[in-house]
């Protein structure tokens, strides 16, 4: 049975799950394809107890801590409205195919829905179509302008 609660991040069973998720993630085909560094991994749960409009969600299946949903609340100038971001989601390789994704995805929804928000993001890598798949199975659509992503690394 899978379970989604919200993260706890002064627990460190939840901030330990948190890291080696995000971690994992980075090293990933859809992530940066790069491992963190042990700087980016101490810094991670520190930075996230100061970000005020964090929302972190964890997957647990039995015992073990199997996904992540990570999201922020922002600000749609359009709207005058907060909006939540999914800003990065994981479930382990030994729990895919299973629905916790999904799950992971309504929970972070229903968060947003609980702040009265006005919409949910979501950025897919464009070489990830069962993300993609799954985000339009839940009502997600094309953004009205095409965008590029672009960053400045400092």
């Amino acid at each position: 049975m899978t379970a989604i609660i919200d993260a706890d991040l002064s627990n460190p069973a939840h901030a330990a799950a948190i890291v080696e998720l995000i971690s994992q993630l980075a090293v990933s085909e859809h992530g940066r394809r790069k491992a963190t560094t042990s700087a980016e991994r101490d810094a991670l749960i520190p930075a996230l107890m100061k970000f005020p409009t964090k929302r972190v969600l964890l997957a647990t299946s039995g015992s073990s801590t199997c996904g992540v949903v990570v999201c922020f609340v922002q600000l749609s100038t359009f709207s005058g409205r907060q909006t939540l971001k999914i800003h990065d989601l994981f479930v382990t390789s030994t729990h895919r195919r299973r629905g916790i994704g999904r799950k992971l995805i309504e929970a972070a929804i229903q968060c947003a829905r609980q702040m009265n928000c006005a919409f949910v993001t979501v950025e897919v890598a464009l070489d990830n179509p069962a993300a993609a798949q799954l985000y339009n199975e839940l009502q997600f659509i094309d953004w009205i302008t095409p965008t590029k992503f672009l960053e400045l690394r400092l």
